[in-house]
């Protein structure tokens, strides 16, 4: 796919250090960071997905765990003394 893209002279002066930097080209460092960005958004829309999807849980049923009850599991988790995790409550 070719695309074309316009940045200011500033920014166009920090990609080209930092692709002389690396010895890549600045198109290198271009892509790299547009792919970079592209990773974080889909993982930040997954992430708010999964949100979405708790609360709508939640507001049905109710159930839940306090920070505190989770954060006291997670602190014997993986150790001799690993309880089971803790039970959902209303």
């Amino acid at each position: 796919m070719e695309s074309s893209l316009t940045i200011d002279d500033q920014l166009e002066e920090r990609v080209n250090a930092l692709a002389n930097a690396r010895q890549i080209s600045p198109q290198a460092v271009m892509r790299e960071a547009i792919r970079d960005y592209v990773d974080r958004e889909d993982r930040k829309q997954v992430f708010l997905k999964e949100a979405e999807t708790s609360w709508e849980m939640f507001q049905a049923s109710e159930q839940h765990l306090t920070g505190d009850e989770l954060f006291e599991w997670l602190d014997h988790w993986g150790g001799p003394n690993e309880d089971e995790a803790p039970v959902c409550h209303g």
